[in-house]
């Protein structure tokens, strides 16, 4: 027999709140693995409207991570003019882009909480 706590909808629930009462009481204070990556991407993309890195991408960086010693695990590629451009998928930062200057890190950071929840929301539909 199936109980109300069993239920996907409980479930992502509970991952959203706990989500929020984070984001309520925690002062973020490290970037994980990539993290940096997709964070300055999503800042090129909503200052510049592009995906070439600068030392005006490195700044505001630095600006809006003043605890990071970094960024570090940058993925960068050269184009055929001698730029720089970020070679991660451009997709997350694309989609985080326009929650920057909503709430800075914290909304990049929401973000991923959120298609965290989204893809564990799915799998437990398909297991149920």
């Amino acid at each position: 027999m199936k109980t109300s706590l069993d239920s996907p909808i409980f479930i992502l629930v509970c991952v959203i709140g706990l989500s929020a009462y984070q984001f309520a009481f925690h002062e973020w204070k490290h970037l994980y693995a990539d993290q940096a990556s997709h964070l300055i991407a999503a800042q090129s993309i909503w200052y510049d409207g592009d995906l070439k890195y600068t030392e005006g991408d490195l700044e505001r960086f630095r600006e809006a991570t003043p605890f990071a010693n970094g960024p570090r695990g940058m993925f960068l590629k050269i184009g055929s003019n001698g730029d720089f451009y970020y070679a991660k998928p451009m997709l997350y930062a694309l989609l985080a882009a326009p929650l920057i200057p909503v709430a800075g890190l914290d909304a990049f950071l929401f973000r991923f909480l959120r298609t965290i929840c989204g893809c564990q929301s799915a799998l437990l539909c398909v297991s149920h």
